[in-house]
Formats: C-alpha cells, structure tokens, sequence
C-alpha cells in the first residue's frame, strides 16, 4: 500500500530577534523622513503663497472716543471762537486731548457740583452737632437712689437714671423738667451738675403727659460747673410736616442720647383729659423705655415725648406732645399748684354741625374718666356741656382753658344738656375738680 505524503498547514520561521541596534536604526530613519517632510513642505508653503494669498490693504485704526460725537452739536462749546483745522499732522494723543479739552468744563462742572454736596451735608450734619452741643449744656443728670432691707435683713441700694432740663431760674431755684418716672420710684432725686450730685426737690408732676418739675439751690451749685442755661421755648404751631427735628434726653432709653429725624406727620386736634392737644409724629425709632424731648432746628424744644395716645400715633417711633399744650402744667407746677381736673373727653359742636345733627352748641361728652371729678357728679357719654358756672361754653379748648383757672378741690356748677326720648333735659350737676 502506497503512502501519501503529509500536509502541512502551517509552516513557522524563525528569525533573529530584534536588537537595540535595529532599533535605533529605525529611529534614525524616522527623523530623517520627518525632516525632509518638514523641508518639503516650506518650499511649497513660499513657492506656492504668491498665488493663493491676496494682500488686502490695511485700515486705519478708529480713534479713541469718550463720548457720542453726534452729541457735540447739542453740547455748547465752551468758546465762541472758531477751533481751526491743524495744517500738520497731529501728534499722538491729540485727538484725546482735543476731546478732553472739549468735556472739560462739564466734568469740573460736575465734579465742583459733587463738592458742593459734600459741603453742604457736612455743613447741615455739622449744625446738627452744634444743636445738640447747644441744648446739652442745659440737660443734667438724675439719679434716684433708694435703700431696702432684704429678707436677710441687709440694706441693698438700687438707683434709676433719668435727664432733667433746665427750664428756669428763679432767685436762688433752678427748675428741671424731668419725666414724671423719678416721682414713681421711692427713694431720694439727685441732679448732677458737673462732679457734683445736689439733692433735687420734687415740685410736683403730670403724669398723664409724663412730666415732673424738680428744683435744685443755685447756690448749691459748683462754680466749676459755670451758670446754669436753660432751655429755649419754641412755637410748636410753627412745626410743619417734613421739618427735620432731634429727640435729646433718653431716646435711645439711655440718658444722654440723641437722635435725627423728620415731621412724618401732626395731628392737631387729639381729645386728650379736659381739652385737644397737639401730637408731633416724627420717624425717629423709639425703643420701649424711651424718653425725651423734640428741638428745632434752632434748639428750641417743641414737644415732650409720649407714651400714651396710641391710637393717634406710630408705633415704634418717637411721636411728642406740643410743648404749648404742656405750658399750663409746667407753670402751675412751678409756681407750686396742682394742675386741676374734670375728667372728660369731647368734642365741639359748632353751629352747623347743632343745626344739622339737632345737637346743642357746647361740648359733647365722648367719653370720662372712673371716679374722676365729671364721673362722680353724674356726668354721662353723650351729654353736652354748654355752660361752667354759668359762662357759656362753645368749644371743647375753652372748656379746657375755664378748668385750667381753677385748683384741685374746686366746686363748679356744669350746664349739662341731656337728651332723653329726643327731647334734651337741662341738667345742673355739681363736680369737685380733681387733680393730674
């Protein structure tokens, strides 16, 4: 049997492994063909420029503008000659020069505007200063200082700071204006003057508005601490809305601060006890616990800070009662009286209004006071007060003006039309005038 000869499918050959020497051999080669692409190329690139670059020619740059010049026929020149072209050309930089000499006068214009601002608020914030350096030179100090014994049988001392204003000076007084606070607190009133603490006697005090008059010796007071100034008055009815104001005594709660602000707004006619006040509201923040007083622009003061009468101002900001409405308080107890009082709220009722409601003219009674002297006599909301004494009244500021001429304890006689079923019943009522 013939054999057949073997197939073979794969055949192997093995050569000689490749060397650094190969290597670097290849390497060489690679470098000499990339340099002589790299020769190739840049011939081309300069053989082959002339026909597919196109020079185009070259633009000015524009010029360095600070300003639209289609404006500059609206702007006036600053001279009325004629500017002529240069016959040579311009140096670099002229134009900007030109441009500059041409804004020139609106920019210093400006620029001397800014300044004038500048001066003027720090001359406004400056007067400000001096106001408040004015008036400060008559605010002092007080200081009530009590002793307690505490449960331990020990002496434990408290005291509260408060600001007086000097007010007047009268032989051998000086009268402070304080809040009516330091007649709250038991315990002995110090007014510092300088170093020096002097006791303060309490006159007497109205604490529906929040005042109190204190009275220190002249004499007592240092020399060092030089005369005593007191406070100017001003006319309140001549305070406007948007006229800037400053709050001094404790406005910030802390004696000695101050504060700036506007009129926002003024209410003339607020029923207060027995007659209308004046309440300045002004934008000034007023923390709980502020106290003080309002000065002008002047530094005359025109309003003591309140509390009260809520619901006529704004709160958490610093509102005042016109010093004119506070005027015959401060003097009575200066003078050593007691403010008298009847106790009522009310309202004016004219003549059109008495022909067109059927009222009667005089003061309508809005509301009154518990065991005050016009509730205990009988007084009722809604009566109308036409006569004190037999003298005739027709508005509620008179009504206020007659009590005011009389002294706590007083007996007056009150005209009181009543209305009952539609028919108004005259009425006399006898009321005992109390006091603030």
């Amino acid at each position: 049997m013939e054999e057949k000869p073997e197939k073979k499918i794969i055949r192997e050959t093995v050569k000689d492994r490749m060397t650094a020497r190969h290597v670097l051999k290849r390497l060489a080669l690679t470098c000499c063909l990339a340099l002589v692409f790299g020769v190739v190329a840049s011939l081309t690139f300069v053989l082959t420029r002339p026909w597919w670059e196109k020079e185009e020619p070259t633009q000015p740059t524009d010029p360095i503008v600070i300003f639209d010049d289609s404006t500059a026929a609206e702007t006036p020149e600053p001279s009325s000659e004629a500017v002529s072209e240069p016959d040579e050309p311009s140096e670099p930089g002229s134009e900007i020069s030109g441009i500059w000499s041409e804004i020139k006068p609106s920019v210093q214009a400006a620029v001397n505007d800014g300044l004038q601002q500048i001066t003027e608020k720090d001359a406004y914030y400056g007067a400000r200063r001096l106001v408040v350096q004015k008036v400060s030179s008559s605010i002092v100090n007080i200081t009530v200082r009590s002793e307690e014994q505490s449960w331990l049988n020990q002496s434990v001392s408290s005291s509260g700071e408060y600001f007086g204003v000097i007010i007047a000076v009268a032989g051998d007084e000086v009268l402070l204006l304080a809040p009516s606070d330091v007649t709250t607190e038991s315990g002995s009133v110090y007014a510092s003057f300088g170093s020096a603490q002097l006791a303060a006697e309490v006159r007497g005090a109205d604490r529906e508005y929040g005042i109190a008059i204190l009275s220190v010796r002249l004499s007592d007071i240092p020399e060092s601490f030089g005369e005593p100034v007191p406070v100017e008055f001003g006319v309140s009815s001549y305070t406007q809305q948007g006229f800037p104001v400053i709050a001094l005594g404790a406005p910030a709660v802390r004696p000695g601060s101050s504060a700036y602000g506007l009129v926002t707004y003024i209410d003339p006619n607020v029923s207060a006890s027995d007659y209308n006040i004046r309440i300045i509201q002004t934008d000034i923040t007023a923390p709980d616990g502020s106290r003080g007083f309002l000065v002008n622009s002047a530094g005359e003061m025109i309003g003591w800070l309140t509390t009260g009468f809520s619901e006529y101002t704004v709160e958490g900001c610093a509102a005042a009662v016109s010093i004119a409405d506070l005027k015959y308080s401060i003097e009575t107890i200066s003078n050593g009286g007691i403010p008298a009082k009847l106790g009522i709220t009310g309202q004016t009722v004219t003549q059109a209004v008495a022909g067109s409601e059927g009222l009667p003219v005089g003061v309508y009674v809005t509301g009154r006071e518990p065991a005050a002297a016009a509730d205990m006599a009988g007084v009722l909301s809604g009566d109308v007060i036409t006569a004190v004494d037999g003298e005739e009244i027709v508005t509620y500021s008179a009504l206020g003006k007659l009590i005011n001429s009389h002294q706590p304890g007083d007996q007056i006689a009150l005209t009181v039309m009543r209305s009952n079923r539609g028919e108004w019943q005259k009425l006399i009522l006898e009321a005992v005038l109390g006091s603030r």
